[in-house]
């Protein structure tokens, strides 16, 4: 940029302020004399007297301003240089300034609206959001910006495209340590897992110059090994070796950070133990137990999932550190259920669990069963109940001296069954009477089949004296077709 030499000096001022305290770095180029007069304290008064020996030059005043401290720096440099070659040397510092303090600079001097640029860079290299603010005296540019970082920062200020006199600027930021800037942030503040690598991270750009230190203690009183690396953005790790609850105070510059100490409780899900985990029948309640005594404090949480979706599952505490669970399947399939722990499936997880139809073969009733002797040729009906059983389908199986008997058997209404059948063979017959491959109550039925036309009967013969004495057995021969059973009995 080219400065048009005037008469008089041509003035261009940029100011930063704050309101406590007031320094000044005044430098000016050989052939050149000026003072500056100030009031140090006082951030409303302040005036600037120039004598200079030349009629060509340009004086730039930089007021940095915040809330706290008030600095002035001053550059005199040829008018007709496009950039200004009077570095200030030492560079411009200013101290005190906080970090997040919002900071105006002030450019006084002609210049039309857009035709200032202003850019401040901060330590890392990345820019920082400048705002204009306008104002209705041309001769007066208020730009604002908020140092998040400690440290230099460079200031860089354009005039049509051109740097100013002296530009660029480095203001240093040095607030002054300030733990509760300080950001720790991770899961291991809060939890962990035994012989696992646990890590958080604890940001302090922002806390000004500082000594990070983190302490962990465990339950039993152990120190925990902490590995701190990175500057001023740390990673922290350690490998906890035992359950319960660690203590993890983070100091910055001898001082607690914010939230400082944390508790973060470490845990072993891999100690969880589950019993009981077995299919059932639908609309059964399904029940199994969760223990975690060694697996450290936290509940288990479970989810169950049949063929339709997911199913509801009551944890509850049966005593310390055991939960008992229950889930009623509505559907037959297969269900998974999911037990975790701090997080992470435990032992086992996902189970997978067998749910089948719900019947109860303990339920059928029989009735009109054979009993004793049945009579060959005679018909007969045997009732099977099964109105209560649930789903199933109820078989049945006769069998006699010589295999299979023919039967017949019919379904009434509400699954009550008729089983029907004539036995024609004398002799030991067996009734089986299954429902869903189970044996119902009262089966297998045992049957003797007789034909009374041809059966004799031989009594036993008496003792002395043609009679028959008190409490001694006697046996009568009875003789049906193809059989003859004895039949004992006592006088």
């Amino acid at each position: 940029m080219q400065y048009i030499p005037h008469s008089t000096a041509q003035h261009i001022t940029t100011l930063y302020s704050t309101s406590q305290h007031y320094t000044s770095h005044h430098n000016t180029a050989q052939h050149y004399t000026s003072h500056h007069n100030t009031t140090p304290h006082n951030t409303k008064q302040h005036t600037t007297t120039l004598h200079l020996t030349s009629q060509h030059c340009t004086d730039i005043t930089i007021l940095y301003h915040s809330s706290q401290h008030y600095t002035t720096q001053h550059y005199t440099a040829l008018t007709n240089q496009y950039i200004t070659l009077l570095p200030p040397h030492p560079p411009g510092v200013l101290g005190g300034i906080p970090v997040d303090d919002e900071t105006y600079l002030h450019v006084k001097g002609l210049a039309s609206q857009g035709s200032l640029k202003v850019k401040v860079t901060d330590p890392d290299g990345h820019d920082v959001p400048v705002t204009h603010s306008p104002s209705e005296n041309p001769n007066f540019h208020t730009f604002r910006f908020v140092p998040t970082k400690a440290g230099k920062h460079t200031v860089n200020i354009d005039k049509d495209g051109v740097p100013v006199p002296g530009s660029p600027f480095f203001p240093v930021i040095i607030g002054k340590a300030d733990p509760s800037r300080c950001t720790p942030e991770g899961p291991g503040l809060l939890a962990g897992r035994v012989g696992k690598p646990t890590r958080f991270t604890v940001d302090c750009h922002r806390a000004g110059p500082g000594e990070l230190k983190v302490d962990i203690n465990s339950p039993s009183g152990t120190n925990m090994p902490v590995t701190l690396s990175g500057t001023k953005k740390y990673d922290a790790e350690y490998t906890p070796s035992e359950i319960g609850p660690h203590n993890i105070q983070i100091l910055f510059a001898g001082h607690q950070v914010k939230g400082s100490p944390f508790i973060a409780i470490v845990t072993d899900p891999s100690k969880v133990t589950v019993d009981g985990m077995n299919g059932c029948k639908m609309g059964d309640t399904a029940q199994f137990r969760i223990e975690t005594e060694e697996a450290g404090p936290g509940q288990p949480e479970v989810s169950v999932r049949g063929p339709g979706g997911p199913i509801g599952c009551s944890v509850k505490e049966a005593d310390e550190h055991v939960h008992q669970c229950r889930y009623t399947p509505e559907e037959a399939g297969p269900h998974t259920v999911i037990v975790r722990f701090a997080g992470e499936d435990v032992p086992g997880s996902p189970f997978n669990t067998m749910v089948s139809e719900s019947c109860y073969p303990d339920k059928v009733v029989l009735r009109n069963l054979p009993h004793g002797n049945v009579k060959a040729g005679q018909k007969y009906s045997v009732t099977a109940d099964a109105t209560e059983a649930g789903k199933g389908t109820l078989t049945a199986t006769l069998r006699g001296p010589s295999g299979p008997v023919r039967y017949d058997m019919q379904e009434a209404p509400q699954k009550v069954y008729s089983i029907k059948f004539v036995p024609t063979e004398c002799g030991n017959h067996t009734l089986d009477v299954v429902f869903a491959d189970t044996p119902v109550p009262g089966s297998p039925v045992s049957f003797y089949v007789v034909d009374p036309s041809g059966t004799q009967v031989t009594p036993p013969t008496p003792g002395p004296l043609g009679a028959f004495i008190t409490d001694q057995p006697y046996v009568y021969h009875v003789k049906a077709p193809d059989e003859v059973e004895k039949v004992t009995t006592k006088a």
